[in-house]
């Protein structure tokens, strides 16, 4: 078992990364690449379909807690924290 304070500092970094993907997904949408599902990609119409959002602040900040919380979901369904 690990220790409460070693726990504390990976569910900090664990937090840390899921936002900062998840800000470079949103800032960027016709760049990214994806590494999930293994072997997936986005064709070139779905990258120009991106690329074309014209998001408002608000569609932004929105569609980035929904993909934080998708992110996250699996993490800690499996490791509660």
């Amino acid at each position: 078992m690990i220790s409460k304070k070693l726990r504390e500092a990976l569910f900090k970094e664990i937090h840390k990364s899921i936002e900062e993907s998840t800000e470079t997904l949103i800032s960027d949408l016709h760049e990214t690449a994806i590494s999930y599902p293994p072997g997936n990609e986005l064709t070139n119409e779905e990258k120009a379909a991106l690329g074309n959002l014209n998001l408002s602040n608000a569609a932004k900040t929105g569609l980035e807690k929904l993909v934080a919380d998708a992110c996250a979901y699996p993490l800690f369904h499996f490791f509660p924290y």
